[in-house]
């Protein structure tokens, strides 16, 4: 019996055993099939912070979002002075840097000629050209390396002196960027008389035309912000200007991001960066454009929260004009539409643009009505008749027959009104004149009103 317990104590022991040599199996492959991490951080230098990421050995980082900086356009990542393709396998830490190139500062020159011939007493003239297009100050000064041979204006015109080579370095003001055109000056060479006795020579025959191979190409911007959907072109200068063959090819290094077609045209497709590269077929010369592509921003709706009149009330008379003008809150609302209406337009009309006329005597309310949200403010109009001062002279008889004087009552337009003083026949009357004031009968009387206003007033006797 206790042999059986042993054996059975044995058996339990080896299972356990085994257990733990296949967990401790398990445990060592995770620990070899463990991939190391790295680091990939970012230093936008000067612009706006980027967060690092962790990658995983023989990983890829995504590219984060660009960073931005006052006044400068992002030009790419960059690492150990390369532009960083993020398709690479992340191997190692790796510290990106963020290169810029500052809005309107001149990044390089180049002349329309790189090499001349001349004759002693020849003129010519250097165009140069500073890069990019938009940089603020395109300024340049020009010299001669010896003046004796050749001399150079201002203006790049050069003017070729005495026998011998100069060169003529065109320098920007912003950046002291150089560009040079070596100058080669011939000696005049006078023709011999004709010898009218000589038999004429026959015409050599045609040299074979020589290639004049390509040396460089140059572009007409080397960085480029746009916005999805614009769209520009680019320039492609082949160096010499003489050379058999300018042809070039463009490529766009992310079609998705920019398309290029065969005459430099680019169009911007969404957002992100990538780079134009024009090549010359002789040579394979190169030359490249950094375009950066931002998103279009969204219009925020902005809702209309009231609408205001700079009137609440108007008196008018009869064919005045007059305006409204509404103000709609808040400034940035996105649609400022209104309407105009007159809640009696036999009285008072109003057109679309708030301008109010005064038809008939009357009340009416204008009201203009926001088209978003239907905000209303409203403006009370009221038109009345012109004003027609009349005064009365009424005849009292204090005897029989005889006139003493006479009662004096103004009306407007009919109505009593109360007043200080009427001026008639130069005399200034009360409430009653004596009769020998108003002796002379005359049309037209000036009323002084109970707020010190004259009018003028037609006189009437009864």
């Amino acid at each position: 019996m206790s042999k059986e317990v042993s054996n059975d104590k044995k058996k339990k022991i080896t299972i356990g055993i085994a257990i733990i040599l296949v967990i401790l199996i398990i445990f060592m492959l995770i620990l070899l099939n463990q991939k190391e991490q790295y680091e990939v951080s970012f230093d936008s230098n000067g612009g706006s912070t980027i967060a690092s990421i962790i990658i995983d050995e023989d990983g890829f980082a995504v590219k984060p979002q660009d960073p931005t900086r006052e006044n400068y356009v992002f030009a790419g990542w960059y690492y150990n002075g390369e532009p960083f393709d993020f398709s690479t396998p992340i191997n190692e830490n790796v510290k990106l840097e963020a290169r810029w190139v500052e809005i309107g500062r001149v990044n390089g020159v180049t002349l329309d000629k790189n090499t001349l011939t001349l004759n002693i007493g020849d003129t010519a003239k250097l165009n140069a050209t500073v890069t990019p297009d938009e940089a603020k100050d395109k300024q340049v000064t020009w010299s001669s390396s010896d003046e004796s041979v050749v001399s150079v204006d201002s203006k790049g015109n050069v003017k070729a002196l005495k026998e011998g080579t100069a060169t003529i370095t065109v320098t920007t003001k912003d950046g002291e960027f150089v560009a040079k055109a070596v100058i080669t000056v011939n000696k005049l060479v006078e023709k011999e008389p004709e010898d009218t006795n000589k038999e004429p020579e026959k015409e050599p025959e045609k040299p074979v035309e020589q290639t004049v191979k390509v040396t460089s190409v140059t572009l007409s911007k080397t960085t480029l912000s746009l916005v999805v959907n614009d769209t520009a072109k680019l320039t492609a200068t082949v160096k010499p200007d003489n050379a058999t063959n300018k042809n070039v090819t463009w490529s766009s290094s992310d079609k998705g991001v920019v398309s290029v077609d065969e005459n430099g045209n680019i169009k911007a497709l969404k957002a992100g960066t990538a780079t134009i590269t024009v090549t010359t077929k002789d040579g394979s010369y190169r030359a490249t454009c950094t375009v950066i592509i931002n998103a279009k921003p969204e219009v925020e709706d902005v809702k209309v929260t009231g609408v205001t009149l700079n009137k609440t009330s108007l008196s008018l008379e009869i064919n005045d004009t007059a305006k409204l003008t509404a103000t709609v809150k808040p400034d940035n609302a996105t649609n400022k539409n209104v309407t105009w209406s007159s809640s009696d337009k036999s009285v008072v009309s109003v057109d679309e643009n708030g301008n109010i006329k005064a038809l008939k005597a009357g009340t009416a309310t204008i009201t203009v009505t926001t088209k978003d949200g239907s905000y209303k403010a409203t403006c009370t109009v009221t038109v009345k008749k012109a004003d027609s001062y009349v005064v009365t002279l009424t005849p009292e008889e204090l005897m029989e027959g005889v006139v003493k004087q006479y009662k004096v009552t103004v009306t407007n337009n009919g109505s009593a009104c109360t007043f200080k003083h009427v001026i008639y026949n130069g005399q200034k009357l009360g409430k009653y004149a004596d009769a020998g004031k108003v002796a002379t009968v005359v049309q037209a009387a000036t009323v002084r009103l109970s707020d010190g206003t004259d009018v003028p007033a037609t006189v009437v006797f009864k």
